[in-house]
């Protein structure tokens, strides 16, 4: 289970529920060049028709086909990010593409101005948990695995999971999985997993669900 798996559900359902209104009609007529070409000859009374078929074919192509009653049992595709990315600015969570926080960080990364820097690139609301650019002198002694003419990471925090001399703890998941990674396009692709993470050392945490929790609360719990 990815990243993918939390996105085009909650793409499917708003399609359903807005149809031309809906994020993946827009995002499909804006992205796919191929639509594009093929709308420019096709008569107006034959454009929704159109529309609706590439938007069946994509949503099929990534194993999540618009009707909830249709599988599909071949080697799905997942969506790019770019896709993943705008549905978040589309739901509003975001501030900035992951592109532009990958031209910052590489930006800034070199410059000793940047030892303080701490700038959320996106925050889970269900865990808390965030991917962050953080500068060096917030990291714990000996956790920063950078070069030297590095002067701020890329990094996983969880203010719920410790709590250090200055309130945060950097869980410091790509020093083992990138060897200390430099790209906000890398680290974003284990988003979904980190969260993932933080729910079941939630539920580890919480222990046995308590009578009478609401059904969206009981996934804090074991």
């Amino acid at each position: 289970m990815g990243i993918k798996d939390e996105v085009l559900p909650q793409i499917r359902d708003d399609y359903h529920r807005h149809k031309e209104k809906s994020f993946l009609y827009k995002y499909i007529l804006e992205h796919n060049e191929k639509l594009e070409k093929k709308l420019r000859d096709t008569p107006d009374n034959k454009r929704e028709a159109t529309i609706l078929k590439s938007i069946q074919d994509t949503m099929i192509n990534y194993g999540y086909p618009l009707s909830y009653k249709e599988s599909t049992k071949e080697k799905t595709s997942n969506p790019p990010l770019e896709m993943v990315d705008a549905w978040y600015e589309y739901k509003g969570t975001t501030t900035g593409s992951i592109e532009e926080f990958d031209r910052l960080y590489k930006s800034i990364c070199k410059s000793e101005s940047s030892d303080s820097i701490l700038i959320p690139v996106r925050v889970d609301s269900e865990t808390g948990v965030g991917l962050y650019i953080i500068g060096k002198d917030y990291y714990r002694r000996g956790y920063f695995t950078y070069p030297q003419s590095i002067h701020c990471g890329i990094d996983f925090i969880s203010n719920w999971k410790k709590i250090d001399s200055k309130g945060i703890f950097l869980s410091i998941a790509y020093a083992y999985a990138y060897i200390a990674c430099t790209s906000v396009k890398e680290a974003y692709k284990d988003f979904y997993n980190e969260k993932l993470d933080c729910l079941e050392e939630l539920g580890e945490m919480n222990g046995h669900i308590p009578a009478d929790c609401p059904e969206k609360i009981k996934k804090y719990f074991k």
